[in-house]
């Protein structure tokens, strides 16, 4: 289980975000990690409750084969492209980043708001 980091974020309008995952794939402590099916989804929404059918953006990536990373970190990422988001200027939005596992458990990695602010230059 992965404790989230709780993270928020401003945007600019018109900007795009991405998210980047860093698994480790092997470490001194472990044996290798298989990360290989693992399936990443970054969704944001309006209000907490909105239903998944309701929310503004929902990315889903998957891994394929398991990479080998650098130094035992393989780098995942997410971008939510704000043109097809339909975000709106000084709305608070909220976010979550999971990972479900080829073994179908569920860890959500990162949760916190974000905020969309114009921009200066035109």
């Amino acid at each position: 289980m992965a404790i989230p980091i709780n993270k928020n974020y401003d945007i600019v309008l018109g900007d795009s975000k991405t998210w980047a995952i860093h698994e480790y794939t092997s470490d001194t402590r472990a044996s290798n990690q298989d990360i290989s099916g693992n399936e990443y989804k970054l969704t944001i929404k309006r209000k907490r409750t909105d239903t998944q059918d309701n929310a503004i953006l929902a990315v889903t990536t998957t891994v394929g084969a398991s990479p080998a990373g650098v130094g035992g970190t393989a780098s995942i990422g997410i971008t939510a492209v704000q043109s097809n988001t339909n975000l709106v200027i000084g709305v608070v939005y909220f976010y979550d980043l999971q990972r479900t596992k080829s073994d179908a458990s569920v860890d959500t990695l990162m949760i916190g708001t974000i905020q969309v602010k114009h921009d200066i230059t035109t």
